[in-house]
Order: C-alpha cells, then structure tokens, then sequence
C-alpha cells in the first residue's frame, strides 16, 4: 500500500490497567465522532490480554491495530517499554506523513484530527516539512463517571494542564512547583526514520515520558534546527483520574532486584536496591506528590544510567555530524 492510500494521521494509544472501561469506552466514541476520518490508531495494550480491549473496539468505526507490549507483570505492575515498541512500529511501513500520542484518559475533541492535519499543512507553508507540533491538552475537573457523552460543552472550562517543572536531574535535590504547560504533541513520521528518534535505542527504557527527551531535543545533534510549533487549534481534554503510582512501591522494585537481564542498565536497578518505599506518602486521588517520590523520578531519569541520559545520549551519537 503506498503512503498517499494510508490515512495522514497514525495515533498511538497506550490502554493502560489502572484505568476503568469507561475511559476506553468514551475515548472509543469521541473518535467515532472525529469530523476528519483520516486516521488510523494503533493501541499499546498494557493489559494482561487483549480480550476487554477487543470487545469495547467492536464499536469503533474507525481502523486499529492492537500491540501487545512483550514485557513482564511484577507486583501487579506492566512493565513497558515505550521506547523500543514505538521504535519498531514506525519503521513499518503501516503510516501516513504524521504520527500523535494520547493516553486512555485524553478525549480528543470532535474537530482534533481535522484541525491537526490542517494545522500541520499550515504550518509547513512556513516552517518547511520538518517540525515538532505542540497540541493543546486541558485538564477536565469531571471523573470519568462524572461526564456523558455531550462534550466538548462540559468542557469547555477545561484548564491547561500544569505539572512540576521538568529540569534534568540536579544532583542538589533542588525542585520547584511552578506551572507547566503539558502539550501534546504529533510528529512527521519521517522526522522519526531519519532521526531515529525511538528507535536509536534496541534495549529497554522503562517508565519513559516523551515530553523529557522533546526538553533536550533543542540541545541534541539532527534537531538543532528543527523548531517547535504550538499550533492553535487541536484540543485534548485530559480527564481527572486517580493515580497510585504502583511501580514506586516497595514490593514492585524488589522484584526488579530479580530482573537484572532486563533492568541491570538503568538507574532504577540501583533504586531498587534501597529498600525505601517511594511510594509512601503519596496522597492518592489528590496528586500531591511527596519530594522523595521526585528525587527517585529525578535520578531515574537523569542520572547517569538514567532513562533520559541513556535515550538523549544514544540519539546524540546517531545524529552527531559526520
């Protein structure tokens, strides 16, 4: 099938366990909706089968794929790897020109892929093909058990979404609470071959939020000039949901003490040598995150077998001028 036969818009979504059947359900329908149907969407199913995945997609009317990701359950927690998955996905020739990313609990608006691709194709009148797009995402203060199907206008008072500052690793254990604007993102997929930009890396980077790496790509050789553009219109609403934070408890990290084939390269097998359980404290449902918690994301990601180090400094090496 050449490029030009397959829809312009891949969207990768990762279905998550912690999350009810009614955010997959109302995501499911606010897809349908979409006023543009050029898209197709591949799911990351972090669930121990596919079964409940497939049964809600009966109702989808539009194309799927489901990616099984190959890693191991520890202590009732999926240990993913989204790195390496996406890495091989978007070498497959199954893409139109553009690639974005939601979560199970991010309801895209009825207009989001039309205003996208149109975005995109405006942008690239100025900009040129190569960019990294910045998305809106709102945060909805409705559960998911809150809210019917009548969106966007409950809503519409939706609030950016604001988030501790992401600063690389400060071995002082310096944080400060300030707001941040946590965009989504979409992405020439071409950008990605050439790049390399997931697929640089052939171990696993566990626990991996993209929106670290996209703060050092300014910074990174292949992607000094390739510019950020935020564009106005393709809207997100992410809704509240509580988190338990699972693999930062005690039990879990004790059972990547057992896993060194997998985790041996990153810092979280140092982590999980303390027997500190990180996850204390933590205020389920309220989202306050206690410092500790931050320290261990911090040297997690930034340390020197961090995830963020290992990912930034594999596409650095690849991308470095000749």
């Amino acid at each position: 099938m050449s490029i030009s036969s397959l829809p312009a818009l891949s969207i990768v979504i990762t279905n998550n366990s912690y999350l009810s059947d009614l955010h997959l359900q109302i995501q499911i329908d606010t897809l349908n909706r979409q006023t543009s149907k050029d898209f197709q969407v591949f799911y990351l199913n972090q669930a121990k089968r596919n079964h409940e995945l497939l049964a809600a997609l009966q109702s989808a009317h539009f194309a799927f794929k489901i990616i099984d990701l190959p890693f191991p359950w520890l202590a009732e927690t999926c240990c993913w790897d989204l790195v390496s998955v996406m890495g091989h996905l978007f070498e497959q020739d199954l893409h139109g020109p553009y690639m974005t990313y939601l979560h199970k609990e991010c309801i895209p608006a009825p207009d989001f892929v039309d205003n996208t691709l149109t975005g995109i194709r405006a942008s690239e009148a100025e900009f040129g093909q190569q960019a990294i797009y910045r998305l809106n995402q709102l945060r909805c203060q409705q559960q998911v058990s809150e809210l019917s199907l009548l969106y966007p206008l409950q809503l519409a008072r939706s609030e950016p979404i604001y988030w501790i500052a992401r600063t690389p690793f400060n071995p002082q254990y310096t944080f400060q609470a300030r707001a941040w604007e946590e965009d989504a993102f979409a992405l020439p997929v071409a950008l990605i071959r050439k790049t390399q930009l997931f697929s640089c890396v052939r171990f696993p980077l566990f626990f991996q939020d993209l929106f670290d790496i996209f703060q050092l790509l300014p910074q990174t050789p292949g992607f000094e000039k390739i510019p950020f553009v935020h564009l106005g219109q393709p809207v997100i609403y992410h809704l509240n949901h509580e988190r338990i934070f699972k693999e930062y408890r005690q039990e879990f990290l004790s059972e990547i003490r057992k896993q060194e084939n997998l985790f041996g390269h990153l810092a979280l097998f140092e982590l999980a040598e303390d027997r500190f359980d990180y996850n204390e404290g933590f205020k389920q449902g309220i989202r306050e995150i206690p410092t500790h918690l931050h320290r261990f994301v911090r040297y997690m990601r930034y340390s020197e077998k961090g995830t963020v180090t290992l990912w930034h400094r594999a596409l650095a090496q690849i991308n470095k001028p000749n």
